[in-house]
């Protein structure tokens, strides 16, 4: 789950930046954020979120989802047919035929230096800040011995398996994480802290989660009020993935650890 064509996701992320930039007459800088900052993603299984960057004086549309729209536009002319081009209301999806999904977000700068992405609803700027909950989740994988971040690659992998709609998304899965394990004082292998990731999980599930980032107010809004429906399959769905893998320990069996992750062998 360590591989992934980070040349090839490169190469598409430069190809697009420089390729807006001529069209827009302007800089654009490139951050990254989502799992490829926080060294969680797996290849297939995870975001790609890249920030483009551009100077506040230089964005003169009304409303940001007005300049998603334009990126978009902008993708589907450099790219062609052979790449699925999605807008949101925050980014622009794009689904390359060699399976790789990258999400650029336009943001901007404020004068303080902070950084801006569109709101959910698209409308307006919302002030994010992305690095304090990188610092949090690097504080708490180092005080797991480094097994925080393998422990939510395995959870994404198991996660990944399931019908898509009961995927958690990734973000979601790393907040969960960070929460399930700061407090934590039992054993750090890998599989002891992946069945108390989802131990943890299943009860976390069935509340609203505050985006930390400043983002939107939550980060789990696609799940409904607490105990919803949607919550309670969750739950459900966390629960069974967490006996599996006690039963998987309990035998022993590397069999069954590798049917959680989707492999036959």
């Amino acid at each position: 789950f360590n591989n992934r064509d980070s040349e090839s996701v490169g190469d598409k992320l430069t190809e697009l930046r420089e390729f807006f930039s001529s069209e827009l007459n302007t800089a654009i800088v490139q951050k990254f954020g989502g799992s490829v900052a926080k060294h969680t993603y797996i290849d297939g299984l995870s975001d790609v979120d890249a920030l483009f960057v551009l100077k506040s004086s230089d964005v003169d549309y009304e409303k940001p989802n007005q300049l998603v729209e334009r990126f978009a536009d902008m993708a589907r002319t450099k790219l062609g047919d052979g790449v699925e081009v999605k807008a949101g209301e925050m980014a622009v999806t794009l689904k390359y035929q060699d399976g790789t999904e990258l999400q650029v977000l336009p943001a901007t700068t404020t004068a303080a230096g902070n950084l801006r992405v569109s709101s959910p609803e698209g409308n307006s700027w919302s002030n994010i800040k992305p690095a304090e909950f990188q610092k949090v989740l690097s504080e708490v994988n180092s005080k797991c011995g480094f097994n925080l971040v393998p422990t939510i690659k395995l959870a994404k992998a198991a996660i990944a398996t399931l019908p898509e709609a009961q995927r958690l998304s990734g973000y979601h899965i790393e907040s969960m994480a960070v929460d399930a394990f700061k407090n934590y004082d039992s054993g750090t292998t890998k599989h002891e802290m992946l069945v108390n990731f989802f131990k943890s999980a299943k009860d976390q599930v069935l509340s609203p989660k505050r985006d930390k980032t400043g983002q939107s107010r939550h980060l789990d809004d696609y799940l409904g009020d607490a105990n919803s429906n949607e919550r309670k399959r969750s739950h459900y769905v966390l629960d069974r993935l967490e006996k599996r893998m006690r039963n998987a320990n309990a035998a022993s069996s590397l069999q069954a650890w590798s049917t959680i992750f989707g492999f036959d062998e």
